[in-house]
């Protein structure tokens, strides 16, 4: 089925996440953008997994969504590791994997997971170091500020 298109029109779809538990998650969006979701839900479904084409938000912000199809179970590894998409448990679990990680590491299942895992904490472990350089930095600058008066 051909999508439907008025002269230059913008694949405008919003993506409201829920901040709670069982809370709706609202999209919203005109029929090309929520035609290009479809389509790459559907190529998803049949390879595993899928980015859609570009979408846009009413603030001509590009993007586009990953689709990743897993049929682990619940306690498998995957999904035991990954952050839960609720803004109130941000900082539930530090070590839980959020998207951007899924990304990064092309983490799409437990195998794929396992296998990153080193690559992982080597990348926690440097940025847990670096941070903790920095915040010396700033206590040593901060107290050099007050000797200073």
């Amino acid at each position: 089925m051909r999508e439907k298109r008025e002269g230059n029109q913008l694949p405008l779809l919003h993506v409201y996440p829920h901040y709670v538990p069982s809370e709706e998650v609202v999209l919203v969006g005109n029929r090309l953008a929520l035609n290009r979701l479809k389509k790459a839900i559907e190529q998803a479904l049949a390879r595993g997994e899928a980015e859609s084409e570009q979408l846009s938000t009413a603030l001509l912000e590009p993007y586009s969504i990953r689709v990743i199809v897993n049929e682990e179970k619940c306690d498998d590894p995957f999904w035991l590791n990954l952050k839960l998409p609720f803004a109130e448990l941000e900082d539930a679990n530090p070590k839980a994997l959020d998207q951007y990680d899924l990304l990064s590491y092309n983490i799409i299942d437990s195998e794929s997971l396992k296998r990153m895992e080193p690559e992982i904490e080597k990348d926690r472990t440097e940025s847990e170091e670096m941070t903790e350089l920095v915040m010396e930095n700033c206590r040593r600058n901060s107290n050099k500020d007050k000797n200073t008066f």
